[in-house]
């Protein structure tokens, strides 16, 4: 059993196969999360109960074989969820990260639409401050982690990054978008992505 610490955020997490006593696991777990609700209450401190959370990570073709199984905390029950939100991102039980990806797309869709309602009003220096502070700092946060997504997903992304560059320059869609995010120096989302992952393996 390991844990992270973040924080007043707590992680405790641990590797379970397939064909492992599941229950004995989670029994140990309960044991640990009950000492650890034990020594805050020794130490003037409250366990949040109703913001712990039980997740499973597991590969979509094993679902099949993961147990319904439960967390008692205190008094209250925790059935696992299918997604949970770590540090501003979605992970999903299959680590998909369609989750993330769609937290991203709405935030970046309703932010251009905002800004597109006034866009003839400012200047495209203004207009570019406003989309790179609203919709392509949530493209750039967190995207190394969506290294390995499907393309289908990816070009989503994608979407969002072609739609922005078109409100900042004001061209239409029949337009080809590629000298467009030069113009900007933006890179396309799946290049940064991979760029952004060679940078950190060259920095370890």
């Amino acid at each position: 059993m390991t844990f992270h610490c973040y924080a007043d955020d707590t992680q405790v997490y641990m590797v379970i196969k397939p064909l492992d006593n599941w229950v004995n696991y989670f029994s140990k777990l309960e044991l640990c999360l009950s000492d650890i609700s034990s020594w805050m209450s020794t130490n003037m401190l409250k366990l949040n109960q109703d913001k712990t959370e039980l997740i499973i990570f597991t590969p979509k073709h094993l679902k099949a074989s993961v147990p319904n199984l439960q967390l008692k905390v205190g008094n209250n029950v925790i059935s696992s969820v299918s997604y949970v939100k770590n540090l501003g991102v979605y992970f999903d039980q299959h680590l998909t990260m369609e989750r993330q990806v769609s937290s991203i797309v709405k935030s970046g869709h309703f932010h251009i639409s905002n800004i597109g309602r006034i866009r003839s009003f400012i200047t495209k220096t203004a207009c570019k401050t406003l989309v790179n502070s609203l919709v392509t700092s949530r493209l750039d946060y967190g995207n190394i982690l969506l290294i390995g997504i499907n393309k289908t997903t990816m070009n989503r992304l994608q979407k969002v990054q072609n739609t922005a560059a078109r409100l900042i320059t004001r061209t239409r869609k029949h337009e080809h978008i590629t000298p467009i995010l030069a113009n900007l120096h933006w890179l396309p989302v799946h290049t940064d992505h991979n760029t952004k992952y060679l940078r950190m393996c060259t920095a370890l």
